[in-house]
């Protein structure tokens, strides 16, 4: 495998004190280098050196990949998702031949155990960079200039993400201590679950690439490192934060899109036309309900992460899953249900929930969720409580020049005066 070697899996004792050499975060993999030097990294580190390791074995360009994460993080999200776009198919190809090597009568089972290693870093590489190409394409979505180009970015951020998701390895988690022995019966284990959003992706109608079932099958149960669907707290945890940021960035697309419900998705290509015109027809008219269930999901994995340091970001988030959450609703005139999400999102803003921490633009948030709680009991004809909300609206609104927020509270005040 190149510059570096897979090595045994530590025990979870030891790993659980190892962070990664890259980016602090907590270490799911220790490595060797040909030095004898031990590298420990997360998931996502993980994945970036390994998707070097590709490039070193002439899997696909580095100029490719360059591109890709270079015009990300300048901001060229458009040609960021090209690049991204191209590097999938190419990972396509290379999972799609291992699987046919896995699963075919003629391997040993020293080479089915071998290819089955590969092919599970392969599909963690896929699921990581189908999240890249989703979050790119939503991020380009938030600067289209037409309407079906919100609409057709939105479509490419949807389509990337659930396939990021679908692809995703399903793991089961042993989360006490212990570590799962070999032979033990999968009944006697005490394992967890990470929920997936099944009524957006039956609604999709998007399936893996290849048949887990059948993969599962195929590996070996009692080797936890070499593909075993069953791995232990360390993994659950940089899961549990990779599925919370991956429904996140789904249920803003999906929100995103529910903004604009009747519009036309225009491919601009033929090979488009088939697939993301027919998800469009698919996913437009329940855009709203589906992302309500996503963020949902997203806050239930945000409910489970442990309170460190690393985690900090994202428990920081959990106020906005309530915040979208109530957009979505009152989007769909359930205004009484939308009323008690923006007001527990005003309370984690306003740090009156203690087991919440606020998230960095928390004043901004809480004018924001003055004005929605407004317009809610406008709707509802609580003219009271509509005025009372809106009149803090526009005060904090002024303090901080939010000019959105203040035209739209003197135009409902307005209305409750006339």
């Amino acid at each position: 495998m190149g510059f570096f070697k897979k090595l045994k899996k530590l025990s979870e004792g030891k790993l659980r004190s190892l962070k990664c050499d890259q980016c602090n975060n907590q270490a799911t993999r220790t490595m060797s280098r040909k030095d004898g030097k031990e590298v420990h990294l997360c998931s996502n580190c993980y994945v970036i050196m390994y998707l070097g390791m590709m490039v070193q074995r002439q899997l696909f360009e580095q100029s490719l990949l360059h591109k890709a994460f270079s015009a990300r993080k300048s901001g060229k999200f458009g040609e960021a998702l090209v690049a991204f776009e191209i590097i999938v198919e190419k990972i396509e190809k290379l999972i799609e031949d291992h699987y046919k090597r896995l699963i075919s009568p003629s391997k040993s089972q020293d080479e089915k155990k071998s290819v089955g290693s590969i092919l599970l870093d392969f599909l963690d590489v896929y699921s990581y960079i189908h999240f890249q190409a989703g979050s790119c394409a939503f991020q380009a979505s938030q600067s289209a200039s037409l309407r079906f180009d919100h609409l057709r970015a939105d479509i490419i951020s949807i389509e990337h993400l659930l396939k990021a998701i679908q692809n995703k390895l399903p793991y089961r988690y042993l989360t006490c201590h212990g570590k799962f022995e070999p032979g033990m019966a999968m009944e006697d284990l005490p394992l967890t679950d990470i929920s997936r959003p099944f009524n957006v992706l039956k609604t999709c109608e998007i399936s893996p690439i290849i048949d887990f079932e059948k993969l599962k099958l195929e590996l070996i149960p009692s080797e936890a490192d070499q593909g075993v669907l069953v791995s232990n707290i360390i993994r659950y945890h940089n899961d549990l934060l990779w599925f919370a940021e991956c429904y996140t960035a789904l249920g803003k697309s999906l929100l995103h899109l529910g903004t604009f419900p009747r519009q036309v998705f225009i491919a601009r290509n033929d090979s488009e036309a088939a697939s993301r015109t027919e998800l469009a027809k698919k996913i437009v008219p329940h855009a709203l309900a589906l992302a309500f269930e996503v963020f949902g999901l997203s806050r239930e994995c945000i409910e489970k992460l442990p309170v460190t340091e690393e985690t900090f970001r994202q428990r920081a988030a959990y106020g906005t899953t309530f915040f979208d959450e109530g957009v979505c609703l009152s989007k769909q005139k359930r205004f009484t249900e939308s009323t008690k999400h923006f007001m527990r999102a005003l309370s984690i803003y306003k740090s009156r929930d203690h087991n919440w921490p606020p998230p960095p633009n928390a004043e901004l948030g809480i004018t924001d969720c003055y004005l929605h709680i407004g317009e809610c009991h406008v709707a509802l004809g609580n003219d009271e409580q509509a005025r009372k909300n809106l009149e803090k609206c526009l005060k904090t609104s002024k303090n901080l020049g939010v000019q959105d927020n203040i035209k739209r509270a003197k135009e409902l005040l307005q209305k409750l005066e006339g």
